[in-house]
C-alpha cells in the first residue's frame, strides 16, 4: 500500500515577518507633472476635515481614505512601493494631511506595529 505524504511535509516553511524597517528617502518618485496634477486634484477635490487636535488645538487639515477610492493616490503608493519595497505590504489605511500654511503641523506621535510611508507633494520640501 502506498504511503500518503505526512501532514508535516505539506506545511509551508515559517515565514519571518520583518517587524522594523529602515527609513528611506526617495526624491522624484512621481514625475513633476504627475505630482503637480495630483496635488491640485487633492487640493480641490478632497473634502478636507480638521485633523486630530493636540493639546495646543488645531494642527492641520486631513482626510482618512483607503485603496481604491482615488486612482491618483493608489498610483503614488504603488509607484513608491515599487521603488523601495523588498517585502509585500498590506495597506490598511491611508491618511492624507494638508498643510495649508506655516501654521499647520503634525504633533510628535508614533504608530506602533505599523510601517509608515509618507509621500509629500508641494511646492518645496521642508
Amino acid at each position: 500500500m502506498k504511503e500518503l505524504p505526512s501532514f508535516k511535509s505539506t506545511i509551508p516553511p515559517i515565514v519571518k515577518i520583518k517587524m522594523s524597517c529602515e527609513t528611506n528617502f526617495l526624491k522624484n518618485v512621481l514625475d513633476d507633472h504627475v505630482a503637480t496634477e495630483m496635488y491640485n486634484d487633492l487640493l480641490n477635490n478632497i473634502k478636507w476635515e480638521d485633523g486630530i487636535k493636540s493639546r495646543k488645538g488645531f494642527t492641520r487639515k486631513a482626510k482618512s481614505t483607503r485603496l481604491g477610492y482615488d486612482w491618483g493616490i493608489d498610483l503614488a503608493i504603488y509607484k513608491a512601493l515599487s521603488q523601495l519595497a523588498q517585502y509585500s505590504y498590506h495597506i490598511g489605511e491611508i491618511y492624507l494631511n494638508y498643510y495649508e500654511d506655516g501654521n499647520s503641523w503634525t504633533p510628535n506621535h508614533t504608530h506602533p506595529g505599523s510601517h509608515q510611508m509618507v509621500i509629500s507633494l508641494g511646492l518645496r520640501e521642508l
